[in-house]
């Protein structure tokens, strides 16, 4: 998976789809299949 960032992060963040009972999830591939929900994901800064 590739993420873009609107600004660069400073500090690592928590990368979380899908969280909680009532979720609601959009993303789909290239063969417009769901992703499953994941996370959390620890993203850090580029050094």
């Amino acid at each position: 998976m590739r993420v873009r960032y609107s600004r660069e992060i400073k500090a690592p963040v928590k990368l979380i789809y899908g969280l909680g009972m009532d979720r609601y999830t959009n993303i789909t591939d290239g063969r417009d299949m769901a992703i499953p929900a994941f996370g959390p994901v620890i993203v850090t800064p580029k050094s």
